[in-house]
């Protein structure tokens, strides 16, 4: 249970860093920094079982581009909507 709370808190960032990286106001070095939490976020939680190789129900977030969200944004709402319903992690 601890485990699933501080995954969804980790998705919460997630967000938070979204809004960070397209935000006007945010410096080159912020937009780069919220890059790197999001990915380490992705793989340390997510890729093991959703990778090019296994594609747990048919998703792979191995080789997603964390710079240009809204092109896999229908994925990324998917992701989301599991997490905060607690059907994942």
């Amino acid at each position: 249970m601890e485990k699933r709370r501080s995954l969804q808190l980790g998705f919460v960032i997630f967000i938070g860093c979204l809004a960070t990286l397209y935000s006007s106001s945010s410096s080159r070095a912020q937009r780069a920094n919220a890059l790197v939490a999001q990915r380490a976020l992705i793989e340390e939680n997510c890729v093991v079982c959703h990778n090019q190789k296994s594609k747990t129900a048919g998703v792979s977030l191995q080789d997603l581009e964390f710079d240009n969200v809204g092109g896999d944004a229908s994925l990324w709402e998917r992701v989301l909507r599991k997490v905060r319903t607690g059907q994942m992690p």
